[in-house]
């Protein structure tokens, strides 16, 4: 079944996701008879590491296998609950697990884990333009292939047993298309994926060798998906058993996708921009490649590619290239540690399993005290029923309307006496390992959205607080796999989206654009622009917090505080609190709204309407007379200084009436001058604020419509243009 480049054959899981063909395949060169030397050795080489992967993970799956029974109610020993069971006594199961689990894995997924997308310094061929156009690209791929939904997979089956994976394979668009498309894969069967553990020393597993997915198919489906080639396969089984399980049983046959970085010598060119080239052995640079460069450094270095086999015990169905340098299996993980040279991964269920035992065994104890208990007896005098025997009989079985008894000289009526009460310790137990359950897993009744001791708002949000950070390290493990998911996205796309072609991108705000990639033209603006997605390097990192989504439902709300706390900040912001609401139209409310906005609120690129070269001399002008004013309002006050100055040394010669003239005209003076000083002042502010309200905006917007240096396209103006800014 031959495929293009990348493609990753049929999906693992149930029988249902291998298609069934119209017709049987005929015998190929890859039936068992004509097995080729190095499909044998590659067969062996995988029955051998499967085998490796088996035996050191057999320990970690039983325990995630137990973590997964036990979350789902079978929290009992199978003797002692066949002992009850006999003895007629109650076994009850109180799962309270559920709960906790559900409380990390959906507090992560409300602050699910971003992937940022940055161009690499070393590299002259990221442009933040292109970075951008990449970044929009993987946000496409992760709405368009529900990658939530495999994260949410994992990340539960993480929590849950220790251990979650994702795939991410490619595949063709339609079937009338030759251009392919990545989609993430969620893996339903965490126990379904075989990995060398000793061998991945990353933490996010991203330097794995190899590795497998194992599924079952019925013998009749395999006969009708492979022809010839599936008889003859299962005419040749030995039936051997690998590990815990068998190549093939009564009725089903098992397969696996196997995995594995092969490795070649190669060379790594340095060209004269400064660009690096990784060659194999057989790989020469052609003229075209080359043109007027030259290759100024050379050193040998290792070149790596993903081989993907679906094969059963002796027979290699299907290959294909994988085009990228890591194995595309993620794994989600819970808490690692090593125990004796061994690796294990614990979940959150694991250590709480005691507890919940316990508590188990508590309330079955409890319920078979309450059962058990005699009912309540009749104190009654002798005598007192004589002749009404039967219906005090069943007055603890039955809803009788009255009690007839004897009346008796100085004897009181019947009475009942008090029932039986429930142990005290029984009901401290039961506390007790309640919570346990919170202390194993370190989510308080704060986290549950239970009333706890706390009772001021800071001390609630501290033991919130303190949940969160008792199971962080899930969080901080599905933020390593997202990163990693990233490292893939970018090795893949320079060799799927390697032709020109028209690809949608989303924004941070899920705004969707359509862009032409690979090839040169022009942008809504005019400028030629091109985004080259088969060159560049690019650095991946994970903004972990609150979604886009959350952020703008926050960022309403505070707008909406300081506004009713503010009112008049109201009149300048207006539309961006619209823009915030989520209600049909309010994108629309949003730009009629910004109309209305001052200028002097508004930067040139946010309004779209910038100032003409009239305005512009308007502004100047206006400046220059507040400027000749306020050289005006200077020279008075020096002279008015001069005056008081004169007045001052006058009054030594003149006599005391002329000195309180003087006096007089003095201090009128000095008021004179305090008003000039105090108009100065003004006019000052005024000139100030007209100088940073018009000049600057004026300034940026001449900057914009006059044409920049050589490769640098003007700022685009994307409220006059209708296009986001952050596609450009």
């Amino acid at each position: 079944m031959p495929q293009q480049l990348g493609q990753a054959g049929p999906t693992t899981g149930s029988q249902s996701e291998y298609p069934k063909k119209s017709a049987p395949k005929e015998v190929t060169s890859e039936t068992p008879e004509s097995q080729s030397e190095a499909d044998l050795e590659i067969l062996e080489e995988a029955r051998t590491r499967f085998r490796y992967c088996n035996e050191y993970s057999a320990q970690i799956r039983a325990e995630a296998n137990e973590d997964l029974s036990f979350l789902m109610g079978n929290q009992w020993n199978s003797l002692i609950l066949r002992e009850r069971t006999e003895d007629r006594r109650p076994a009850l199961t109180v799962n309270k697990l559920p709960v906790f689990v559900n409380q990390v894995v959906n507090d992560i997924v409300q602050n699910r884990p971003q992937i940022k997308i940055r161009p690499n310094t070393n590299s002259i061929k990221s442009g933040p333009a292109t970075a951008e156009v990449v970044g929009g690209l993987i946000r496409h791929i992760c709405q368009s292939t529900d990658v939530k939904s495999a994260q949410d997979t994992a990340v539960r089956y993480a929590v849950s047993c220790g251990l979650g994976f994702m795939r991410i394979r490619t595949d063709y668009c339609n079937n009338m298309s030759n251009d392919q498309e990545i989609i993430v894969e969620r893996l339903e069967n965490p126990l379904s994926v075989y990995v060398p553990i000793p061998l991945c020393k990353a933490q996010d597993w991203s330097d794995m060798p190899y590795a497998f997915i194992r599924s079952r198919m019925s013998k009749d489906e395999y006969k009708d998906t492979y022809g010839d080639k599936a008889q003859s396969d299962i005419d040749k089984w030995e039936g051997q058993g690998i590990g815990d399980t068998n190549w093939n049983e009564e009725n089903m046959v098992w397969l696996a996708e196997y995995y594995r970085v092969e490795e070649e010598d190669a060379t790594l060119y340095q060209l004269s921009n400064g660009q690096f080239i990784l060659k194999g052995e057989d790989e020469e640079f052609s003229a075209e490649e080359l043109g007027d460069l030259t290759i100024v450094n050379q050193r040998p270095s290792k070149k790596h590619k993903v081989m993907w086999y679906l094969m059963t015990e002796n027979t290699i169905l299907d290959r294909t290239e994988f085009p990228s340098k890591y194995i595309p299996i993620i794994p989600v993980l819970g808490q690692e540690l090593c125990v004796d040279g061994r690796m294990t991964y614990v979940s959150l269920v694991r250590n709480a399993k005691d507890p919940q035992r316990y508590l188990n065994y508590m309330k079955s104890m409890e319920a078979e005290s309450i059962a058990l208990a005699p009912k309540a007896p009749w104190l009654v005098a002798a005598g007192s029923i004589e002749g009404f025997e039967n219906q005090w009989k069943i007055s603890n079985t039955k809803n009788v309307a009255y009690l007839e008894y004897n009346v008796l000289p100085n004897a009181p009526p019947p009475q009942r006496l008090n029932p039986p009460e429930i142990p005290a310790a029984a009901m401290n137990s039961i506390r007790e390992a309640n919570d346990d359950i919170k202390a194993t897993t370190g989510i308080f009744d704060a986290s549950l959205g239970n009333r706890g001791n706390e009772t001021s708002a800071r001390a609630i949000i501290a033991r919130q607080r303190q949940g969160d950070t008792a199971t962080a390290h899930f969080s901080e493990n599905l933020a390593r796999a997202i990163r990693q998911m990233g490292r893939i996205f970018i090795d893949v796309i320079p060799k799927i989206y390697n032709v020109p072609r028209s690809i949608r991108i989303l924004g941070e705000d899920m705004s969707d654009d359509i862009v032409l990639v690979n090839q040169q033209h022009q942008n809504a603006y005019g400028d030629d622009v091109l985004y080259d997605l088969t060159v560049g390097d690019y650095d991946v990192t994970v903004d972990v917090g609150p979604s886009f989504e959350t952020k703008r439902i926050e960022t309403a709300q505070n707008l909406i505080n300081v506004i009713q706390a503010i009112p008049q900040i109201g009149q300048v912001c207006s539309d961006i609190l619209v823009r915030n609401l989520d209600f049909p139209g309010a994108s629309e409310l949003s730009k009629r709204l910004l109309k209305t906005i001052p200028p002097q609120y508004l930067e040139t690129n946010k309004l779209g309407e910038g100032i003409d070269e009239n305005q512009v001399r308007q502004i100047v002008s206006d400046l220059q007379h507040h400027i000749a004013e306020n050289q005006m309002l200077k020279e008075q006050a020096q002279q008015l200084g001069q005056l008081i100055q004169q007045l001052q040394a006058s009054l030594k010669d003149k006599s005391e009436d002329r000195q309180v003239r003087v006096e007089t005209a003095a201090m009128r003076a000095a008021s004179e001058v305090n008003k000039a000083q105090l108009g100065l002042q003004s006019a000052q502010v005024q000139a100030q604020t007209k100088l940073t309200t018009h000049a600057v905006d004026s300034a940026i917007n001449l900057s914009q419509q006059a044409p920049g240096p050589a490769g640098v396209p003007p700022t685009p103006n994307p409220a006059q243009q209708g296009a986001p800014t952050w596609a450009q």
